[in-house]
């Protein structure tokens, strides 16, 4: 008497979990991985390259012939991953239009939500061979 209750309930307990049991496991490469936020400014530069090169073009620091502007922008980003200031350190060969462009194209970036505010620096360096 006891054997055939004790089927039924491991069969029971077969049914209820099984589905669960049965659903393929997570793959790793679906798995969203935290990068740092330098990693993610650097992968918004690059995918903002065109308007970042605009910028560079459109001073005059690209027609003075200097051999390479060096600019560092720290963003700072709010938990949301909203950028929330962008301040411009041109450490060689910058003026105050290509910073207030830079400044434009960076306020405009989107990063993966943080765990609080953060910030880093991005250096780029434009030059008229390369840019």
């Amino acid at each position: 008497m006891i054997a055939p209750m004790l089927v039924r309930s491991f069969a029971l307990l077969c049914v209820l979990v099984g589905p669960a049991l049965a659903r393929p496991p997570t793959e790793l490469s679906s798995v969203p991985l935290k990068r740092s936020l330098t990693e993610e400014l650097q992968q918004r530069a690059r995918e903002s390259r065109a308007k970042l090169k605009a910028c560079y073009l459109r001073s005059p620091a690209s027609k003075r012939g200097a051999p390479a502007v060096r600019i560092v922008l720290r963003v700072e980003v709010n938990a949301a991953g909203r950028v929330t200031r962008v301040e411009v350190n041109a450490s060689r060969g910058g003026d105050r239009r290509l910073g207030e462009c830079l400044r434009g194209v960076a306020a405009g970036w989107r990063v993966l939500p943080r765990d609080a505010p953060e910030a880093a620096e991005l250096p780029l360096i434009f030059s008229a061979a390369g840019t």
